[in-house]
């Protein structure tokens, strides 16, 4: 009996030990999470508000300087090359906020 008792005492010592370290490691993995989260939300929004506005105006001052012969064809689809390439980034951004947020989002419900 005193046997029994000293075994379920050792197991729920274990079991609270287990929990313990499952919710240390899920706050260590949050932790991470909110940093990347955070990481890639500001790279985003960066993209969004500096980048492509940018881009498009490349586009657009390439054109014009195609169509007025500032620049010979080459010199113009580097141009278009170069602002694509650059939106390019930005769609790599945007998924990499949204990969990050999914794992945040994923963890916060798993937490409850």
């Amino acid at each position: 009996e005193m046997g029994r008792a000293q075994a379920a005492k050792v197991g729920q010592y274990v079991a609270e030990e287990q929990r313990d370290q499952a919710r240390m490691e899920l706050q260590v993995n949050l932790n991470g999470s909110i940093n990347e989260y955070e990481k890639w939300l500001r790279t985003y929004e960066f993209y969004q508000n500096e980048v492509l506005p940018l881009t498009k105006e490349q586009r657009e001052a390439a054109l014009l300087a195609f169509e007025e012969g500032a620049v010979d064809y080459v010199g113009f689809i580097q141009n278009i090359k170069e602002s694509t390439l650059l939106e390019l980034q930005a769609q790599q951004a945007l998924q990499n906020y949204l990969q990050a947020r999914f794992k945040l989002e994923y963890l916060l419900n798993s937490k409850n």
